[in-house]
């Protein structure tokens, strides 16, 4: 799987690049995860740990639903 990024490189990316693999792994088997940053004069190519990632996503979902459960948040991300 590739994510294609026209910015800055981010330490998160790999977090969100887990998340799409989850997405689509059944539809679309992979082995590897990579994200492909372009700009005007270069582009690079990241394998990255999205197994981790994915886990990480989850963990991090999992700490927001406990702050908003607990009234932490001022917004929220419910999605209906």
């Amino acid at each position: 799987i590739i994510d294609i990024k026209t910015g800055a490189k981010a330490k998160w990316h790999f977090l969100q690049l887990g998340a799409y693999g989850e997405l689509i792994k059944s539809e679309f088997p992979f082995k590897k995860y990579y994200d492909l940053y372009l700009n005007p004069d270069r582009f690079e190519l990241v394998e990255q740990d999205g197994k981790k990632g994915f886990g990480y996503f989850l963990a991090l979902m999992s700490a927001w639903n406990v702050k908003k459960n607990l009234g932490y948040c001022k917004k929220s991300l419910d999605i209906e």
